[in-house]
């Protein structure tokens, strides 16, 4: 009856929705970098169909726990980020991106991560990964559309053992990242973040981490 009931436990665990179990790692150069989830700020991308109402309304419904009147909105990438309200802890955040990616208007949402040194990296829909060889270029085909979640991939025109590859927006970059990694055949996996660090007048200053 035991053995059973735990079969029956590890199948529901299966069906649950992949984006449950919210990431603060990823992998670099330098190995497994363990990081602390923020409560303070998201980033979310919209439909370029939308026009600042409709982006609005979208926001209004989760107006008590986001801070309407704080939307910075970038050019390049094009996102808005926000300031959270009553963000107890990182579960509550996961919540609350979740909602906001099953909008229609909105292409991704996710969540910043707070590095040692104070700066916030901001999670996008983008993952790098470089091959360790180009004998493996063959499995990448078969590697990638083997994780679910991948809307498609570029190589790079100025390496080709460097690829650039677009997250669907119910799936966590972060998480699908690490997957990636683990398979064994990648220098390093990981996704592309927009960094925010606090420059000399207290202003927050974007910067883009390739």
């Amino acid at each position: 009856m035991i053995l059973r009931n735990a079969t029956i436990l590890l199948a529901l665990l299966m069906c649950l929705p992949q984006n449950i179990y919210t990431q603060g790692f990823y992998y670099s150069l330098k190995g497994k970098v363990q990081l602390e989830i923020s409560t303070q700020k998201i980033l979310i991308q919209f439909n370029s169909n939308l026009n600042a109402e409709e982006q609005l309304q979208i926001l209004s419904k989760q107006k008590n726990y986001l801070n309407i009147e704080s939307i910075q909105k970038l050019p390049t990438p094009r996102v808005s980020i926000l300031e959270l309200e009553n963000m107890p802890n990182s579960n509550s955040v996961n919540s609350l991106l979740q909602s906001l990616r099953e909008e229609e208007g909105v292409d991704y949402a996710n969540y910043f991560l707070i590095h040692p040194d104070g700066t916030l990296h901001g999670v996008t829909n983008q993952i790098s990964l470089r091959l360790k060889s180009a004998n493996q270029k063959s499995l990448l085909d078969h590697i990638i559309y083997d994780f679910q979640g991948v809307r498609s991939y570029t190589i790079n025109p100025n390496d080709e053992l460097l690829f650039e590859i677009e997250v669907n927006k119910n799936r966590n970059p972060l998480t699908l990242a690490n997957e990636i990694h683990e398979y064994g055949i990648f220098e390093y996996c990981k996704p592309e973040f927009l960094r925010i660090t606090k420059g000399k007048k207290n202003n927050d200053l974007i910067v883009t981490n390739q």
